[in-house]
């Protein structure tokens, strides 16, 4: 929701439950360094991100599933930030056992801390940047098709 507040951590959910990773436990996965350029309604933004993959994070949290690879193909993973903007990624995006996609909780940009509950989330590749989530709050797992 609009106006949520920033306790820090991002809460995990799906099918088997709900998970809080504290900033602190996503801080310690291992990091992966992005240089990004995109376009928004205000021109081409840049910069290198630094964070852990959000893979990684799933995995932390001990919710997906361990169904074959094959049920990620239908399977997709719901971003949302303190503003209440939300965004969807496809599992298989994200898995290693396909596209494998370096998306990272970015946690530092050129150099400098975004500071504590400010997760961002970074799609490299993406020409626009419409799926760059601020304050990400939240990552629920849905299998939207049967």
């Amino acid at each position: 929701m609009a106006g949520e507040p920033l306790p820090g951590g991002v809460t995990v959910s799906g099918p088997g439950g709900s998970v809080r990773l504290a900033d602190g436990e996503l801080a310690r996965l291992p990091a992966e360094t992005l240089a990004v350029r995109f376009q928004t309604e205000h021109g081409t933004r840049q910069g290198r991100f630094s964070g852990p993959l959000l893979w990684a994070a799933l995995e932390r949290s001990g919710l997906l599933a361990d169904d074959p690879p094959k049920s990620q193909e239908r399977q997709v993973v719901a971003v949302r930030g303190a503003d209440g903007y939300e965004v969807v990624l496809a599992l298989a995006e994200l898995s290693p056992a396909f596209e494998a996609k370096q998306v990272i909780l970015a946690d530092e940009q050129d150099g400098r801390a975004l500071g504590p509950a400010h997760w961002r989330l970074v799609v490299p590749g993406d020409r626009r940047g419409g799926r760059s989530v601020h304050d990400v709050t939240s990552l629920t797992l849905l299998s939207p098709l049967h």
